[in-house]
């Protein structure tokens, strides 16, 4: 299920009753999704537009729980998804903010600074995780593209 919303998504094609039968059937069975379906899932329903609210709080509970398993790159993107869907998940950003600021060395650029537009877009306060992002870009500035950099700041 994740593949293929992911492919049809990745495409360009949203197909919106096959993202509908996803939709219900994924939040149904949404504790045998490991951490990458997950992430795959929210992005690409976010990336196709189509809304699928419950699919999404299904996802930002599990999530929430599961957020130790998430590498760097499945954090960013489904805080990304959530924040370009605009869905509400307040305790799974929180979640994401503790472990980000955790791990922010494992970050590359893109994910840094996917992170820090991701809440300022939502408007998550997360100060600790804004700290640790600000401590560490500048120790990797030069691995950062100029929209990453605009987008960080």
């Amino acid at each position: 299920m994740a593949n293929t919303a992911w492919a049809f998504a990745k495409a360009g094609v949203a197909a919106e009753p096959l993202f509908k039968v996803i939709a219900v059937e994924a939040a149904r069975r949404i504790s045998q999704f490991n951490r990458q379906n997950m992430a795959n899932t929210v992005w690409a329903f976010a990336t196709s537009g189509v809304a699928a609210e419950p699919l999404f709080k299904a996802i930002a509970a599990e999530a929430a729980r599961r957020i130790g398993e998430f590498n760097s790159q499945g954090m960013a993107n489904t805080a990304w998804a959530f924040a370009t869907a605009g869905v509400a998940a307040e305790p799974l950003f929180k979640a994401i903010a503790v472990e980000a600021q955790r791990r922010i060395g494992e970050f590359n650029a893109q994910n840094m600074a996917n992170t820090a537009w991701t809440f300022a877009t939502a408007g998550v306060a997360a100060e600790p995780l804004f700290r640790a992002i600000a401590a560490e870009v500048p120790r990797r500035i030069g691995e950062f593209k100029p929209q990453e950099i605009a987008n960080t700041a």
